[in-house]
């Protein structure tokens, strides 16, 4: 009996071993045999997962995906690294179909949202060549998305404050850089910070890493500085590139002086919210300008403005002086240029020659610039505050334009937080919680 038990055993087991061989042998021989199994989707339990191939043979730099597979909807985000001495010239995802993905843009990565198809990646680099140079800008590749979707054109040229410090990341303030109005401060992560009393506007404001921003000065705060972003309007702006910023980079008033009292300039009466001799004019430039009448003038952005300090002496050197329109017709909208006033405008200023302005009414409703029509809400004037601009007291996202309102001498024109131009207006030395969205010429 004690024999007999055991033989059964051995054999139970013997067969069990052989059941379980003859099952992996058919299902790895179906498996290599079925000719069309590399088309078909993975699967993740119930989930249909799709391989995202990264192509081989790039030179001069790499692309690398976060993903091997993943379902559609996911997002995808491809880190690019191009050589020293080189740059991304073209980056493409491209599905099965051979429908070309949008990419979006995050400073040195790019994200695509996974289709219900295997994707492949290419992207090409190139040497940098003599034209570019540190004064050129670099652009960004087919298919970034921003304001205006994936079909505009989209660059990044100079610096300035955007993103909070990262929480893991400690400052050296023994090691420092002057830039403009800025001292710079040197993370050990590489990169350059600012700092910043925080002052927002109001209170469930948050940063982009979902803290929330400080209010009344409490906290001092460090934020990276980046390359700024700019969409390119159009190319032939007087012969020239005309690039707008993305986002909203500062907070400022328009013109500083607590009562609306005229200036008497050269012997002309100056309204508060004439453009040419506003503080967000000299604040764009570095220019010294008249804050009072009789208190003569304010130096303080003299030499150390926004063009000082985002951009250096080659790239300010590559900046165009272009000639500003500044008269009632700027003020009115694109297709309506006697909506307001009959298209009168006696707060109307002279023309004036500048390196980096502000829009103006009629340059934020031109649909040949990619804009919607002015009382349209749209992505395309949409601008947000960097976490920067929200410490500095961006309310919410609204944004000047360089257009003085045709009622009264204290208000100017700005852009609401939905995108909407239709002659919103706002007292010209409200405290610094309107954004400034900075627009500049190349050279073509």
């Amino acid at each position: 009996m004690p024999m007999k038990k055991s033989g059964n055993i051995q054999s139970s087991v013997v067969w069990r071993l052989l059941t379980v061989f003859f099952a992996c042998a058919v299902f790895t021989f179906a498996s290599c045999s079925d000719d069309d199994a590399s088309s078909e989707p993975a699967t993740d339990g119930l989930t249909a997962m799709y391989t995202v191939t990264v192509a081989n043979g790039m030179v001069n730099g790499t692309v690398v995906a976060d993903k091997v597979s993943a379902a559609p909807g996911d997002t995808v985000t491809l880190t690019v690294q191009p050589k020293d001495g080189c740059m991304l010239e073209k980056l493409f995802v491209v599905a099965d179909d051979n429908s070309v993905i949008s990419l979006r843009q995050n400073k040195n990565d790019y994200a695509f949202t996974m289709p219900a198809q295997n994707v492949t990646v290419t992207a090409t680099f190139a040497p940098i060549s003599a034209e570019d140079t540190l004064g050129a800008y670099t652009a960004l590749a087919s298919g970034t998305d921003g304001s205006a979707g994936t079909s505009a054109k989209y660059v990044t040229f100079g610096v300035w404050p955007q993103t909070i410090k990262a929480s893991g990341v400690a400052v050296d303030e023994t090691d420092t850089k002057t830039a403009g109005i800025f001292t710079y401060w040197k993370g050990d992560d590489g990169a350059w910070y600012a700092s910043l009393q925080e002052n927002a506007w109001s209170d469930g404001q948050v940063y982009s890493d979902g803290t929330p921003v400080g209010r009344y000065g409490q906290k001092e705060k460090y934020f990276k500085v980046e390359p700024i972003k700019w969409r390119i309007l159009t190319e032939n702006y007087g012969g020239n590139k005309l690039l707008l910023a993305e986002n909203i980079l500062a907070a400022l008033q328009y013109y500083d002086y607590d009562f609306y009292e005229n200036r008497i300039i050269n012997g002309s009466t100056i309204y508060p919210n004439n453009y040419k001799h506003s503080r967000i004019r000299a604040w764009l430039n570095g220019l010294a300008y008249q804050n009072r009448q009789k208190s003569g003038d304010c130096t303080d952005f003299a030499g150390k403005g926004f063009l000082q300090t985002a951009f250096t002496t080659d790239q300010q050197e590559s900046i165009a002086e272009t000639t500003v329109g500044n008269s009632a017709r700027s003020t009115n909208p694109e297709s309506y240029p006697l909506l307001w006033n009959g298209g009168k405008n006696d707060y109307a200023c002279e023309n004036t020659s500048d390196k980096v302005f502000l829009l103006s009414e009629q340059e934020v409703t031109k649909s040949a610039y990619g804009f919607d029509h002015f009382s349209a809400e749209g992505a395309s004037r949409v601008r947000v505050p960097s976490d920067f601009a929200k410490a500095a007291g961006v309310v919410w996202g609204q944004w000047w334009i360089r257009s003085p309102c045709y009622t009264y001498a204290k208000y100017a024109q700005f852009v609401n937080k939905y995108g909407r131009a239709n002659e919103n207006y706002y007292f010209v030395n409200a405290t610094d919680n309107y954004g400034v969205v900075p627009a500049l010429c190349m050279d073509n």
